[in-house]
């Protein structure tokens, strides 16, 4: 495996981790971050499915032979 796939794997493991996290529990992790909280989450939970679309494409990209 090469260096920069090993990087993207990373990368696209902590993405994945975050947006998950964003979007099961997107009040306590932004209270742990120390984040205000507004009376709405759709913008955590938006973040959070955007975050868990590039972990995903991260992944598969490191897989890719080209």
């Amino acid at each position: 495996m090469k260096r920069g796939s090993r990087l993207l794997i990373a990368d696209g493991v902590a993405n994945l981790v975050f947006g998950v996290a964003l979007l099961v529990f997107p009040r306590p992790f932004f209270e742990a971050l120390g984040i205000p909280w507004t009376a709405h989450d759709l913008y955590p939970t938006i973040l959070g499915g955007v975050l868990l679309g590039i972990g995903l494409a991260l992944i598969k990209e490191s897989r890719s032979k080209a």
